[in-house]
């Protein structure tokens, strides 16, 4: 099933959510310490944005989102392909050099088509699997447009042309991918004004130093090999932040991604303190330490609701634990009879309920797993958060003990 349906046809077909589940994804936003409307605001835009909303077509890599995770050099991977294709006609058919080419270009294109027609489950770090091959035709069209642009004795200015081609791609991404207009990039103000105002002054800086052979109809090596790293740098600039936004501003754990959008937020705080909350990964050493320190030979140190809490537990521990929904709390692993016998022949004590990530509740975890979280809150004790939960953990979450005598 995980292999023909989830990871197979679930990737193509979009699930229907419950009515329920529909219901549940209107919740109130949580309370935050600072009232402001415009940090509370980007704090739902920044979840918001962990889910890809982008529909499935020809075109939908282009969305500056998506391309904001590996495709910055494209058009100098394209430049790769097409210098490749050209030289193909005096080269043998398995020279090493066309077989590179052919493995990087195949390696794109099935990738590209599966992402771009995935209509069903779909996240952003996927485009991560097409960040070796477009680095590695990158590499290979800025080596073939430099030897070009050092040898070729016409007016042959594709490597200047490219240069600004990808500079202005780039802004296209990041207007695209933060949702504001090309002026508004260097309207935001402090650093990423300054962020912007460099990347265009270093291409201004290249691109010209680049065209200067042909203006004075003379080869000036060093000018052109300056001009060009100039160029190369200020094409990683923009990358490298957004690269740096998942150090400064991780977002969820289950669901990575690179996002810009991220530190703006933090940046619009003015007092300097970080009240935008981005979801987290819940954090489990007080939690383990709690289940150790009280279990009495069960042989489930918990019962959760999916593997999401159960799997670092597991990790940390080593020790069983039950995923009572399996993966996104789905799947029925059990029911509430079943449940009260593990109880009752002292298999299990300790059971959380409310532990469903946003993406699960979603697909219509809770209504999945409805009848046996009542049942746990019925017949279980409710354990005083400050025994198990460290600060930073999810607040919605609920440790119920099924034998508190």
């Amino acid at each position: 099933d995980l292999v023909l349906g989830h990871n197979a046809l679930g990737r193509f077909v979009k699930r229907t959510a419950t009515p329920d589940a529909a219901a549940q994804t209107n919740d109130a936003p949580p309370s935050y310490a600072n009232d402001n409307s415009a940090i509370q605001s980007d704090t739902r835009r920044a979840r918001a944005r962990l889910f890809m909303r982008i529909p499935a077509g020809p075109l939908r890599l282009a969305d500056g989102h998506l391309a904001a995770q590996t495709m910055w050099l494209l058009p100098f991977a394209v430049a790769a392909l097409v210098f490749g294709a050209l030289r193909m006609r005096a080269r043998k058919a398995l020279d090493p050099s066309t077989l590179s080419l052919a493995l990087w270009f195949s390696w794109l294109a099935v990738y590209g088509v599966v992402y771009s027609y995935a209509g069903g489950i779909f996240h952003f770090y996927y485009l991560s699997t097409m960040a070796p091959a477009f680095a590695a035709l990158a590499a290979i069209g800025i080596v073939d447009l430099w030897r070009r642009h050092r040898d070729k004795n016409d007016r042959d200015m594709l490597l200047p042309a490219i240069l600004l081609t990808t500079a202005v791609w780039q802004l296209y991404i990041q207007a695209s991918a933060l949702e504001l207009s090309w002026d508004a990039l260097f309207q935001q103000g402090d650093w990423l004004t300054w962020l912007h105002l460099a990347f265009v002054a270093s291409v201004v800086v290249a691109v010209p130093g680049l065209m200067v052979r042909y203006i004075r109809q003379q080869t000036m090596p060093l000018l052109s090999l300056g001009a060009l790293g100039i160029g190369v740098a200020a094409l990683l600039v923009i990358p490298t932040a957004w690269t740096l936004s998942s150090v400064f501003a991780p977002g969820h754990g289950v669901l990575p991604s690179a996002d810009l959008f991220r530190l703006i937020a933090i940046n619009r705080n003015s007092d300097g303190s970080n009240t935008v909350r981005f979801p987290q990964s819940t954090s489990v050493s007080r939690l383990t330490e709690f289940l150790k320190t009280n279990r009495a030979g069960e042989r489930y140190l918990l019962a959760t609701s999916t593997t999401q809490l159960a799997a670092p537990i597991i990790i940390a521990t080593g020790e069983p634990v039950m995923a009572r929904g399996g993966f996104h709390g789905l799947d029925p692993a059990l029911n509430p009879a079943q449940l009260a016998q593990l109880v009752q022949t002292g298999q299990l004590r300790y059971a959380m309920v409310g532990d469903v990530a946003i993406v699960s509740r979603r697909m219509g975890a809770d209504a999945a797993g409805k009848d046996v979280a009542e049942w746990i809150r019925a017949h279980g004790k409710l354990v005083n958060p400050k025994l198990w939960r460290s600060a930073r953990d999810q607040y919605g979450m609920q440790l119920f003990d099924l034998q508190p005598r």
